[in-house]
């Protein structure tokens, strides 16, 4: 129960005793030894009286002691409580940030998890890259740059864990340096080729992709500026993946926004698993002037290795106008969505059209 609400209820069981008390002290030196029996058996009366009927008659929750109802507010509520009882408590801040990430919610996980790696002083691999997957999330040059220290920390303690290489080749892309990803790229497949299993070689399939891709973006560096001049009808269109987990979709923006939004502003196409929190299954960027644009995403845009595209019959595939930059929605951005389900066409079109409340 609320402490407002308990003070407010002693104040007037307080008010109801003096209403009765108060004339009767009044008299009471005209009154006989017991003559104060019957104001006092009053008080009793009304005062229980009172509270019986309130706890029959009320539609309060006597059972939740004002805590949430809901599952997930009731979680969130006991993580904070931790946190608040044992404010060094590190395991205690990490499930505190790992559930602010699975449901989206990255400002409060990279704040959760910052501090669970300050009171571990970086030397928890776990926490380190679970924070590193909330920066990447939040996206943004500070928190690339950030990612980018803590990667380097955590690799110089654990060199060979997969994790750390993977997310290290994907944060060194993402700023620019092609040779340190192609580096820890190439040193994840070789552990990855060791294995042998099916998952693995699925994995090692995607490492390669992403290693040509890397050779492939530094090759069309050189000609970007001619390409750039080439009108976009004069390309040759995209064709289109046919393989079952692929996702191939033509994204616009509607023809109300064209011109009020500059041409640079970042677009992120983005497959998430329908109804269930967590990082996007695949994802690419684009901007709006590479717009309409067809987009095929597959296992190999994944995010995380062993969370790919292929492992859930339903998705939902969202084209966002991110003014910030980052994947993650924002009020005033633009966006389009589609829900696949199982059997759905996996060839279709989003229009960016909706303003993000």
């Amino acid at each position: 129960m609320p402490i407002i609400f308990k003070v407010i209820v002693a104040i007037l069981t307080l008010v109801a005793v003096a209403f009765i008390l108060v004339p009767a002290l009044r008299d009471v030196r005209r009154q006989a030894q017991g003559g104060l029996a019957l104001p006092l058996t009053m008080v009793v009366v009304v005062v229980g009286g009172a509270l019986s009927m309130y706890a029959q008659n009320s539609d309060w929750n006597w059972s939740a002691n004002g805590l949430p109802e809901d599952p997930a507010m009731r979680a969130l509520y006991d993580k904070r409580k931790a946190v608040h009882d044992e404010p060094h408590n590190i395991s205690a801040w990490q499930q505190l940030g790992t559930f602010y990430l699975q449901y989206g919610q990255t400002a409060g996980a990279v704040d959760a998890l910052g501090t669970a790696f300050e009171l571990s002083r970086g030397q928890d691999t776990e926490i380190n890259l679970t924070l590193v997957e909330a920066l990447a999330m939040s996206g943004g040059p500070s928190n690339m740059s950030r990612a980018s220290e803590i990667i380097n920390v955590t690799l110089q303690q654990a060199p060979t864990d997969r994790k750390a290489l993977w997310y290290g080749g994907e944060i060194a892309r993402s700023l620019g340096n092609a040779e340190v990803a192609r580096t820890r790229w190439q040193a994840l497949l070789d552990l990855t080729a060791q294995e042998g299993s099916p998952q693995a070689e699925s994995v090692a399939q995607m490492l390669r992709q992403r290693i040509a891709d890397l050779t492939g973006e530094a090759a069309a560096a050189q000609p970007a500026a001619a390409d750039a001049r080439t009108p976009a009808g004069a390309r040759p269109p995209a064709v289109a993946d046919s393989s079952p987990e692929a996702v191939n979709v033509t994204v616009d923006i509607a023809e109300q926004l064209h011109g009020q939004i500059d041409a640079n502003t970042t677009v992120f196409v983005l497959a998430r698993a329908l109804g269930q929190p967590g990082p996007p299954l695949a994802a690419q960027r684009l901007t709006v002037k590479a717009l309409p644009a067809q987009i095929t995403l597959t296992d190999q845009n994944a995010m995380l290795p062993t969370r790919k595209l292929s492992g859930f019959k339903e998705v939902e595939v969202v084209a966002r106008v991110s003014f910030g930059g980052t994947p993650t929605a924002k009020p005033g951005d633009y966006f389009g969505a589609v829900q696949l389900r199982e059997g759905d066409p996996r060839t279709f079109n989003i229009t960016i059209d909706t303003m993000q409340n």
